[in-house]
């Protein structure tokens, strides 16, 4: 989008990319845990992190992942919109590329701080392992990806 692109459009671009983002993270992470290839149940773990609650954890950290993802959504389109990469194939590449910086800073986070603070005394002290944070590292390139492919089909829409 240019910068005489009204506010609203790329308002209603972010939202729907942040949120279709937060859906294929969501299903990517929930397709790693069902085949048993890494035990990395995102949701549950971020609803107990956030509301140090077990109640119901699973759904409460996917509404609040979901609510992340539309928030995330916002900055990584501002940020392609910054540097005029909105429309395809640029706003996918650059998508991905901060969705993987995005992953490497939450794989490290999940590795070094939450492991040892985390509410949920079975995820507290724990292993986090390589696998678990390349895991994490590809659901957020994932997101990224998603975000720029969905942003730049919807700057496509908005600018015919």
């Amino acid at each position: 989008m240019t910068e005489s692109t009204p506010f609203l459009p790329l308002l209603i671009t972010a939202l729907v990319a942040g949120l279709a983002g937060g859906l294929a993270m969501n299903a990517f992470m929930r397709m790693l845990t069902s085949k048993n290839a890494v035990p990395v149940d995102m949701t549950a773990l971020l609803g107990i992190l956030l509301t140090q609650s077990g109640n119901k954890a699973a759904s409460k950290g996917t509404l609040i992942h979901l609510g992340f993802g539309v928030v995330f959504g916002l900055l990584y389109l501002w940020g392609m919109h910054a540097i005029a990469g909105v429309a395809l194939p640029a706003s996918l590449f650059i998508g991905l590329g901060i969705g993987v910086v995005h992953g490497v800073i939450i794989s490290l986070m999940l590795m070094f701080l939450v492991r040892d603070t985390h509410p949920d005394e079975k995820q507290r002290g724990s292993e986090v392992t390589f696998m678990t944070g390349l895991a994490y590292l590809a659901g957020h390139a994932c997101y990224g990806a998603t975000v720029g492919l969905v942003g730049g089909l919807l700057f496509l829409l908005f600018t015919n």
